[in-house]
């Protein structure tokens, strides 16, 4: 097995109980469609923590929200999610 394979896995096991416990508030707000205002909370601010630019409300909407990380050289074009 690569080294990046079990970094990549030890990286996936540290994170599981925050992973878990973001999926289990989403699924126990169970809100309606257009109306996700706890779960996208609560996934904006998961991504917040894990070193995410997040800017919320976008593009009109309420729920949606833009969030952006990077670790890209200065100049660099930064991944947008």
């Amino acid at each position: 097995m690569s080294m990046e394979l079990e970094q990549l896995r030890a990286l996936i096991a540290q994170k599981a109980d925050a992973h878990g416990a973001l999926a289990d508030a989403v699924w126990e707000a169970a809100e309606l469609n257009w109306r996700e205002e706890q779960s996208a909370h609560a996934v904006a601010r998961h991504l917040q923590s894990e070193g995410f630019a997040v800017q919320a409300p976008a593009c009109g909407m309420a729920t949606a929200f833009v969030a952006q990380w990077s670790n890209a050289a200065p100049g660099q074009q930064a991944p947008v999610v």
